[in-house]
């Protein structure tokens, strides 16, 4: 299929410290460090600086917008630019909100997204993002 070293990797990380991110971190690194030669790149949605676990260098950011409507919708478009950009033979999403976006973006790539209890923790946060939860992981993630 691919050689290693032509492979393009796209990681799509939120910039929340969380559980979630550091395995991603992990398996970046990992990467990295047994296939120097592949090409794996870094998009961070909602980046904020404090927050971040990521160095700020050398990875696509997009600041996160107050308004939930056009954050959402800022979204999609910079991952649907960056795919364009970059364009990747995989891209990996860490957390629901993120791998939501990856499957409604439309691109050739293979779709790998990393799960941690969604369920469990979106319905501590009330009733509509638990409602928007259920609907992505019924409808949009089975495209993964």
């Amino acid at each position: 299929m691919f050689k290693a070293q032509e492979m393009r990797i796209l990681y799509l990380f939120s910039t929340a410290d969380t559980s979630v991110s550091r395995v991603t971190l992990n398996q970046i690194s990992a990467l990295r460090k047994f296939y120097p030669a592949l090409n794996i790149k870094i998009a961070c949605i909602n980046y904020d600086e404090k927050k971040s676990l990521l160095d700020s260098e050398n990875i696509f950011k997009k600041k996160y917008y107050d308004n939930k409507i056009v954050n959402y919708i800022k979204s999609l478009l910079f991952i649907r630019k960056v795919k364009k950009t970059f364009c990747p033979d995989i891209t990996i999403s860490n957390q629901n909100a993120v791998t939501t976006y990856n499957c409604l973006v439309d691109s050739n790539d293979v779709k790998i997204g990393i799960f941690h209890a969604p369920n469990f923790q979106i319905k501590q946060r009330g009733f509509l993002p638990f409602f928007l939860n259920s609907l992505s992981l019924k409808w949009i993630l089975p495209k993964l």
